[in-house]
């Protein structure tokens, strides 16, 4: 008995469940792709985040992208955002409880 046929023994799977493993993997990775491109983008500089060129990493890694986000009032954003979702949250509990009851 090979390695591969022991890992498959060792986890109960079939030869049969090797496609949908790889599927399922694949899948995955599609679904991981804009996160780290977005990541990836977020190190570049302006000049390079407009062009026609594919590059999943930056040539030169900067953090001025970072800096003018925190340039402007994300406490204040986040605040209003907190603020909201309460009163939402507060507001569909409230009339949930009052249909359940």
């Amino acid at each position: 008995m090979n390695t591969f046929q022991r890992f498959l023994k060792a986890r109960k799977m079939r030869w049969s469940d090797i496609p949908l493993w790889v599927f399922g993997m694949l899948l995955a990775v599609m679904w991981c792709a804009p996160f780290v491109w977005m990541v990836s983008t977020s190190f570049k500089p302006f000049k390079d985040i407009m062009t026609r060129n594919v590059e999943w990493l930056p040539r030169t890694v900067t953090l001025e992208n970072y800096i003018k986000v925190f340039e402007q009032p994300v406490a204040r954003w986040m605040l209003n955002s907190l603020i909201v979702a309460l009163i939402a949250t507060t507001i569909s509990v409230m009339l949930g409880a009052l249909a359940g009851y």
